[in-house]
């Protein structure tokens, strides 16, 4: 395309035809239609501390240099601006200090065109300068190794802590023989977790979400897993130098004895601060959630406070047809520990017993959340 003047070798391609060549005659791939296409800023990272290098879709313009603009927030000084000589798809921040640790920025790009005039589309990018992590920062929460029928297994990870951790070569692993077996990085490239944030490591992102709707919205990274049986096993979460491995004993057993199938559940932990291989700190999901929180707050959590606990109804009187009235009431319960059973009943007026009896159930016996 002679309108694309910068693309380099991205504006050349074979020939289309069978004599593989055009000699003396128009190209076979030859395209005139101008470039109107946006060009993206697609990532960020940081080198030395120091450093930015952004990464374009497209070379920019050669006047590009003296009316960009770059800023920085929260602010950092930047020293100088160039354009990548040996990559014209980057261009380099050189700041005045490093960047701290623990600290996201946000960079602004304005006045960036390309080849072609065309303005930057997304403007906006992120880094992360992540912290140290210590033991616990990162800690297992919830693990479905039993899933339904053309599910994806899932093991859930939290961040337990108000730092930036980087995931980068931290692991999954089994056990097996007396040791840890089948390690699997969950990343080798810069993962950066936020504070008090969830984390689901599935083989299957869309299958997972299909089955779990609520988890659309969720963090997840998508990796092959060690394996992990369905009836019991080990999971273990390896940090990179592997100085503090976390370690679940999970078996079927420790779902609710109420449940005749534990397929399709999984076991939540109850406390982040307690013991990790601990049955008693984990619980099966409850009904209200469709058995599985992947990537959010687990149904059955320890809040640190049992005030309030007890169930609610409000209001305590409604009238369904009355004209200008709420024609519902709404039952709230907050449990002082996971695991109970929930029955909901109705009990109706003498006048409108059923021939069969007096009670209609609404709702058959389920395990329920700490909370609804």
């Amino acid at each position: 395309n002679p309108w694309s003047t910068c693309e380099g070798p991205d504006n050349f391609a074979p020939a289309s035809i069978e004599t593989k060549g055009t000699p003396g005659s128009i190209n076979s791939v030859f395209d005139d239609s101008p470039d109107r296409s946006s060009p993206q800023l697609l990532s960020s990272l940081v080198s030395a501390g120091n450093q930015i290098i952004l990464q374009f879709s497209k070379p920019s313009a050669k006047e590009t240099g003296d009316r960009v603009d770059f800023e920085i927030v929260p602010t950092v000084k930047i020293i100088n601006v160039i354009q990548d000589p040996d990559d014209p798809f980057r261009w380099i921040l050189n700041l005045e200090e490093p960047l701290e640790e623990n600290q996201a920025y946000e960079i602004k790009v304005e006045n960036w065109r390309d080849c072609s005039g065309n303005l930057l589309d997304n403007n906006r990018t992120f880094v992360k300068i992540p912290g140290n992590p210590q033991e616990g920062d990162i800690v297992l929460n919830e693990i479905l190794f039993n899933p339904p029928s053309s599910a994806p297994k899932f093991v859930e990870i939290y961040n337990n802590s108000s730092k930036l951790i980087n995931l980068k070569n931290w692991k999954l692993a089994n056990f097996s023989e007396g040791e840890i077996d089948n390690r699997k990085i969950l990343t080798s490239d810069d993962f950066i977790i936020d504070p008090f944030t969830y984390l689901v490591l599935t083989p299957d992102k869309q299958n997972l979400v299909t089955h779990y709707p609520k988890a659309a919205n969720s963090h997840f990274l998508e990796m092959s897993l060690p394996s992990y049986p369905i009836r019991s096993g080990t999971v273990i979460l390896l940090d990179p130098e592997e100085n503090w491995p976390q370690r679940f004993d999970y078996d079927e057993d420790y779902h609710h004895g109420f449940l005749r199938d534990a397929k399709g559940i999984s076991l939540e932990r109850y406390a982040s601060g307690e013991e990790v291989n601990d049955p008693k700190n984990w619980h099966s999901a409850a009904a209200a959630e469709n058995h599985a929180t992947p990537g959010y707050k687990n149904s059955q959590v320890y809040e640190g406070n049992s005030g309030g606990v007890g169930l609610t109804i409000s209001p305590e009187i409604f009238i369904p047809d009355a004209t200008g009235e709420q024609p519902f009431t709404t039952i709230s319960y907050k449990m002082d520990q996971p695991n109970y059973l929930a029955t909901l009943r109705i009990l109706i007026s003498a006048e409108l017993i059923h021939p069969a009896g007096h009670v209609q159930h609404i709702k058959k016996t389920v395990v329920v959340g700490t909370k609804f």
